[in-house]
């Protein structure tokens, strides 16, 4: 253990030097005690429950798991899937419209948020993701339904609609990834040998924080409760495990090479939704999605990073209602995203 932490400590002090270590103030704002802004010290999920769970939480077991999610409103419904290191609050302002008009049902992944890691048994790949995905429909009685993913919660949602195509009536995808490409640094560093494994037990905060600064595209616009919440549930027991094992899924399947999935079979109308300043997944990953699905839109928004749902929620769930009532224009839409978005610079909104 103590020489854990001091590779620990030496590779805080390098990358901190290495990121002008703009990110340490939200880090040690957010951690609980010194041993949790180190990285060493882990939250209990009673914890984090009791901070992080509302009125409308609710659980559904699963091989072990309790999985939390919520599903409010009457309607259509749609489901929602968050990214990687993310939970279900990152469609907070996108639910509260949604709601009104559809029923929403939004969850914390296995191994993120409150539900925490799959067990040892189970390995995370796609056919884990899947499995869960589907148990989950099926206990929810959800026949047809329509389903938006982001980044991880992407690669999810195309799977799962090319695998079951007759069960998606619309499909969103927020910046996903799935196609081989270069990852950014922060996932080449958190898989290298070594490191990868200490990863699993040490994860000091502000390297989240840096994180989230990384997949926005104006990081003014990150808002403190949400930058407390990443890194909080960053220190959810288990959570870190899971994140590893996550970020070397996806290092792996980004690889040149790397077996694509047959997104051909996807036949639901799919809205493709991207930030143009994505670091992580970039705009020149569109033209794959549009070329294996027969039915796209797409819509890029300037100035915009890999959350574009928690960046620019009012916006993008305008246009994700738009689409979903069938009325979306593709041409017509990117003139009048610009124009908003330069308006809301210009206000500060």
């Amino acid at each position: 253990m103590i020489r854990k932490t001091r590779i620990a400590l030496l590779l805080t002090l390098t990358l901190s030097i290495l990121s002008g270590c703009s990110s340490f103030g939200p880090a040690m704002k957010a951690s609980p005690s010194g041993i949790h802004a180190m990285g060493l010290a882990t939250i209990s999920p009673e914890d984090i429950e009791e901070k992080y769970t509302d009125e409308d939480s609710q659980w559904f077991a699963y091989k072990g798991l309790r999985v939390h999610y919520k599903d409010k409103g009457e309607g259509e419904p749609i489901l929602l899937l968050h990214g990687v290191m993310s939970s279900l609050h990152t469609w907070d302002d996108w639910a509260k419209e949604l709601e009104k008009t559809h029923r929403v049902i939004r969850m914390d992944l296995p191994g993120f948020g409150l539900t925490g890691p799959l067990p040892p048994e189970i390995e995370y790949d796609k056919d884990a993701f899947i499995s869960f995905l589907h148990s989950f429909s099926l206990s929810l009685e959800l026949e047809q339904f329509a389903l938006a993913g982001n980044s991880l919660g992407g690669y999810m949602s195309a799977h799962y609609a090319a695998t079951f195509p007759n069960r998606i009536s619309k499909l969103i995808l927020l910046d996903p990834i799935a196609y081989p490409q270069d990852v950014p640094w922060i996932i080449r560093t958190a898989t290298m040998p070594g490191i990868w494994q200490i990863s699993k037990k040490v994860v000091p905060p502000w390297l989240v924080s840096l994180n989230v600064e990384e997949v926005y595209g104006d990081k003014t616009r990150i808002k403190p409760e949400h930058m407390e919440r990443y890194i909080q549930l960053s220190m959810r027991k288990g959570n870190r495990e899971s994140y590893a094992e996550v970020l070397k899924l996806i290092y792996e399947k980004s690889k040149p090479g790397s077996e694509v999935f047959p997104f051909q079979q996807i036949t639901a109308p799919t809205l493709l939704m991207w930030g143009e300043k994505d670091k992580w997944v970039p705009t020149s990953q569109i033209q794959f999605w549009e070329k294996d699905i027969a039915d796209t839109q797409t819509v890029v928004y300037p100035g915009v990073g890999h959350v574009p749902m928690e960046e620019t929620p009012k916006q993008t769930v305008k246009d994700a209602i738009s689409f979903l009532n069938s009325e979306f224009k593709e041409a017509e839409k990117e003139k009048e995203v610009t124009s908003n978005l330069k308006e809301t610079e210009k206000t500060g909104a």
